[in-house]
C-alpha cells in the first residue's frame, strides 16, 4: 500500500510522526511532504525520530506554481490513503481535489465549522474521512453535522508518539513547564500569578515557560511586577517561536506541565493543545484543572482555585519513589491512547 502524508500548513507538526509510527507498524514506509516554512522557523523535527521510516520532501509552497508541483508528485505517487494535516486551514480546498482516500485531521472543530464549504463537501464526500485529536472534538463535529441531519462518524487519534523522548532529568528544583506560544487569550497566566501571590515553595519551585508568543513581554512584565522574576525563566526571546531541540530539552527537565486553561476553553470541546500530546508523550504528569483531567485522563495533579497552594506547596516534598510511579502512570495511558489510535486508524486504512 502506498501512503503520503501532508502538512501543508506549518503548525502542530509533532502529529505527522505519530502518524508514521501507526503506518510503520502496519508495515507501511510513507512518503512525507511537508511546507518548508515551518522546518525553517523551528527546526527539522524530524531529526528527533531517527528510528521512523519514511520518505521526507521538503516543499516551498510561496506561489500557484508550488502548489501544482506538490499536487503533480501526489498524482505520481499513485497512493492509495493520503493523509492530510491541518484540514481547516486555507489548502483544505485544494487537498479536497487530491485522489483516493483521504484521511483529514481538523485540528480546530470551531475554525472548521466555520469554512462552510469544506464543512459541508466534507460531510457530503465517502472519499473524505474526518479526524480529530481528542474524543471530546470528534463528538462536538459529529453533532455539528448531526444538527444539518448529516451522519458524518469522526474518530480521534492521539498524537503523543515520542518513543526514546522521555528519558527523566533530575533537578534539584521542582520544575513546571509551561509549553505552547504565550498568549493571553488561551491561557490564563493572570490567574496563575494570582495563586502565587498567595504563597508558594518559592524556595523549591520554578516555572521555565517553553516557547514564545505574542505575549511574551506582556507576561514577563505582569511576572516582574508580582515579584517573581527568580520563580520563571523564558526559553524564547520576545515572540519567537522555540526550536523543536529548545522544546524537547526543556520539557525533558520537568517534573511536571501545567495547562492554565480557562474555564469552558476550546481544549474542552473542539481542539487539542500540545501540552496534552507532550505531556503524554513525554511522560510527564500534568498540573490541570478538573475537567481537562476528565476529558484527557492524563495522570497528574487537579489543580483548582481551592487549592492551589496547597498543590504548589507540597510538589517538593512528594517521595521520589511514588513520584516515578506517577510518571510510569503517565507511560501507560499514553501506551493505551496510541494503542487505541492504531486500532482505529487501521481499521480506517483497511476495512
Amino acid at each position: 500500500m502506498r501512503v503520503a502524508i501532508v502538512e501543508f500548513w506549518p503548525v502542530h507538526e509533532e502529529v505527522v510522526p505519530s502518524w508514521v509510527y501507526f503506518l510503520n507498524s502496519f508495515g507501511i514506509k510513507p512518503d512525507v511532504y511537508i511546507n518548508d516554512r515551518g522546518i525553517s522557523e523551528k527546526g527539522n523535527i524530524f531529526d528527533n525520530f531517527k528510528e521512523l521510516y519514511f520518505n521526507l520532501r521538503l516543499i516551498p509552497l510561496r506561489s500557484r506554481e508550488n502548489w501544482k508541483s506538490l499536487e503533480g508528485y501526489i498524482h505520481d505517487g499513485k497512493y492509495d490513503v493520503i493523509f492530510i494535516n491541518s484540514f481547516q486551514t486555507v489548502g483544505s480546498g485544494w487537498a479536497s481535489t487530491l485522489p483516493g482516500t483521504k484521511i483529514c485531521l481538523v485540528h480546530n472543530v470551531i475554525e472548521f465549522y466555520g469554512n462552510n464549504m469544506i464543512f459541508n463537501l466534507s460531510g457530503a464526500r465517502k472519499d473524505i474521512i474526518l479526524v480529530t485529536l481528542s474524543e471530546c472534538a470528534a463528538k462536538t463535529l459529529e453533532a455539528l453535522y448531526k444538527f444539518r441531519g448529516v451522519n458524518k462518524k469522526v474518530k480521534s487519534i492521539n498524537a503523543s508518539y515520542f518513543q526514546n523522548k522521555s528519558a527523566y532529568i533530575k533537578t534539584k528544583k521542582t520544575n513546571i513547564g509551561i509549553v505552547g506560544g504565550i498568549n493571553f487569550n488561551n491561557r490564563d497566566y493572570g490567574k496563575l500569578i494570582h495563586q502565587l501571590n498567595k504563597g508558594f515553595d518559592s524556595e523549591n519551585i520554578f516555572f521555565k515557560l517553553i516557547g514564545g508568543g505574542q505575549d511574551s513581554k506582556k507576561l514577563f512584565n505582569l511576572i516582574e511586577e508580582n515579584g517573581l522574576g527568580s520563580n520563571f525563566v523564558f526559553s524564547a526571546k520576545d515572540t519567537a517561536r522555540s526550536s523543536y531541540v529548545n522544546y524537547f530539552n526543556g520539557i525533558k527537565s520537568c517534573e511536571y506541565l501545567i495547562t492554565l486553561f480557562k474555564p469552558q476553553t476550546r481544549y474542552h470541546y473542539s481542539s487539542v493543545s500540545s501540552v496534552i500530546n507532550f505531556s503524554l508523550g513525554f511522560s510527564v504528569p500534568l498540573l490541570q484543572d478538573s475537567v481537562t483531567s476528565q476529558i484527557y485522563n492524563v495522570p497528574g495533579f487537579n489543580l483548582d482555585d481551592f487549592n492551589a497552594s496547597e498543590i504548589f506547596n507540597n510538589l517538593s516534598k512528594i517521595d521520589h519513589l511514588d513520584y516515578c510511579k506517577l510518571r510510569e502512570s503517565v507511560e501507560a495511558c499514553n501506551r493505551k491512547k496510541l494503542d487505541n489510535s492504531m486500532e482505529s486508524l487501521k481499521s480506517m486504512i483497511f476495512d
